[in-house]
């Protein structure tokens, strides 16, 4: 069967797979059937792109096959083989998720131009000008600069890392099962897209 997972920043397993560290494509990786347990031990995967994202420890996303001895869970399954299929480094994919999941809820709060702008284009270029903007529009005009400055600080901070970590976040706040699974159907396309892409470039 066919799934998703992500492998961390350099491309390597979060735990080695016997001499294993970094997967290649086509490479088969396996493990004991018989020790299988979700969360615990074994190879895993989720059914759903946005269900592996809320496990991703990097931005690396992989299609693979799964097969051998399978456990599903809710949100993930655990194998005794997988093989990768395909993979992407999807941090850009991830930031324009992110963006379009911020442009859902921007009714809900007085957005200032550039922060709508920024969401709208991806312009790099108005990234900072966005993140003070927003900051400024969240904090209280009236608040001491001494819980304000760490306050827009950290949130500063946040914005600059990969895209994962405000993709989950707002998939998390769609709070609906229906809004979940228009943000999943959105992340099935832009990895499709992705992964299309890429085999273009490489002339597959």
């Amino acid at each position: 069967m066919k799934a998703w997972h992500f492998l961390q920043d350099n491309g390597e397993l979060r735990w080695p797979c016997g001499d294993i560290t970094k997967p290649e494509v086509g490479q088969k990786l396996t493990v004991d059937p018989d020790r299988l347990e979700l969360c615990k031990y074994g190879l895993h995967g989720s059914e759903k792109p946005l269900d592996a994202l809320r496990y991703a420890t990097g931005h690396w996303l992989c299609r693979d096959e799964f097969g051998g001895r399978i456990i599903r869970g809710d949100d993930k399954l655990v194998a005794s083989e997988r093989t990768i299929l395909i993979m992407a480094d999807a941090t850009n994919m991830l930031r324009h998720f992110a963006r379009l999941c911020a442009l859902d809820v921007i009714d809900k709060w007085n957005a200032p131009d550039v922060v709508k702008k920024f969401l709208r284009t991806g312009d790099k270029s108005l990234r900072e000008a966005a993140y003070s903007a927003a900051c400024s529009a969240i904090c209280q005009p009236a608040c001491s600069a001494a819980i304000c400055q760490p306050a827009c600080s950290a949130a500063h901070s946040a914005a600059r890392s990969v895209a994962r970590s405000a993709a989950r976040s707002a998939a998390r706040a769609a709070a609906r099962a229906a809004a979940r699974e228009r943000q999943n159907r959105r992340l099935t396309r832009l990895a499709n897209e992705l992964f299309r892409s890429q085999l273009a470039n490489t002339g597959e």
